[in-house]
């Protein structure tokens, strides 16, 4: 008798799953981006990342004159809106109307 039981011939399927799954994202042009903040040190970049699939949006921050690479986005379908030092707007009509922030699609190369 397994300690494992049937869970041994669950794990091929489970990994299948995961596989298929991800496969939706690589099939749109998926790929990993450089993300950074070009303010000073001591300031904190807030990035809010909205995925064009409708799966969705992430937030990350980066602090100054730092870079990060964040995998799975979709270059020109997502699209980021980007403050300092605080969070950027829930909605994004308001970004740039209150404080300064950015909204734009993701490129491929660095996006700041």
């Amino acid at each position: 008798m397994s300690v494992f039981g049937n869970a041994s011939r669950l794990f091929p399927v489970a990994a299948l799953g995961i596989l298929l799954a991800s496969q939706g994202a690589f099939a749109q042009g998926a790929k990993s981006v450089q993300f950074g903040c070009d303010a000073p040190k001591g300031h904190i970049c807030h990035f809010m990342l909205s995925f064009g699939s409708g799966t969705g949006a992430k937030s990350f921050t980066v602090g100054g004159g730092m870079r990060t690479v964040v995998a799975n986005v979709v270059p020109n379908i997502d699209s980021y809106m980007v403050a300092i030092d605080r969070d950027p707007p829930s909605s994004p009509e308001q970004c740039g109307l209150q404080f300064p922030c950015k909204r734009v699609f993701v490129n491929g190369g660095y996006n700041n």
